[in-house]
């Protein structure tokens, strides 16, 4: 269950954050929900507050890909084990 809901999680982000990229334009704002919510498109290119945006393309994904699926791994192997 837990993995269905992670899936299901990254899927709806990727999905979103691919209709932004391909239809919103840089700082552009839209106004959602009678002006309650506001999606701004910007661009971070690291992790929380830019962290890690000065890595090498190799440093990036195996500190903030690699490492993590690992991780999240080894924990999923603990709760059904």
């Amino acid at each position: 269950m837990i993995i269905i809901l992670l899936v299901i999680n990254v899927g709806c982000d990727q999905v979103s954050k691919t209709i932004v990229r391909q239809r919103v334009e840089f700082n552009e704002s839209i106004s959602l929900l009678d002006d309650f919510v506001t999606l701004t498109k910007v661009e971070n290119t690291g992790a929380f507050l830019s962290l890690g945006h000065n890595l090498s393309r190799m440093a990036y994904i195996t500190l903030m890909i690699i490492i993590p699926l690992i991780v999240i791994g080894y924990a999923l192997s603990l709760v059904s084990g």
